[in-house]
């Protein structure tokens, strides 16, 4: 007699809590490369792992709305984070997290060249692509490249999975 009350305060109260969850997005890092890894994710802030932690996890609140999410190991001002300018070799994941449509894809596109591996996984569907040579494939190359290979996952709360130097 007394479950059937309980269930009835507890039940809506987990509805309740369920629904005003927040949404996020989980990056993790591999970084084998034993250099800086730097992410700009566009109104949530710079991201940085020490040149000797091989692995790290970053938790973003809120999807990146309109906004292009860059990673990349080294020095920075060459792989042109700031100003998106690069002056030097710097292998860059480029992606976006959205509940709904997350893509992501490797960028060569010059003055940006080949440096370390990368590969990029997407969590929930686990579509991937990898660049591991500076003749690879993969990587988009020019604006507007066809050629290159964009991952894509439609699902809620998509997480990505950067590896360098695999």
């Amino acid at each position: 007699m007394w479950f059937p009350v309980v269930m009835a305060v507890i039940f809506p109260a987990t509805l309740i809590l369920a629904a005003d969850l927040p949404i996020f997005h989980k990056i993790s890092v591999r970084n084998k490369c034993k250099l800086d890894f730097t992410m700009i994710v566009p109104t949530r802030g710079i991201f940085t792992m020490d040149p000797l932690a091989v692995k790290g996890e970053f938790i973003i609140y809120g999807d990146f709305n309109n906004v292009t999410a860059y990673a990349s190991v080294g020095d920075t001002s060459e792989c042109g984070l700031w100003e998106d300018v690069a002056t030097g070799p710097c292998t860059t994941a480029v992606f976006t997290l959205n509940n709904g449509r997350s893509t992501g894809h490797i960028d060569l596109i010059p003055p940006r060249k080949y440096n370390h591996s990368l590969r990029m996984i997407m969590t929930n569907r686990v579509s991937k692509v990898a660049c591991a040579s500076a003749n690879c494939t993969t990587a988009f190359r020019k604006a507007g490249d066809k050629k290159g290979v964009e991952i894509e996952d439609p699902g809620d709360f998509t997480g990505i999975v950067l590896e360098f130097c695999y």
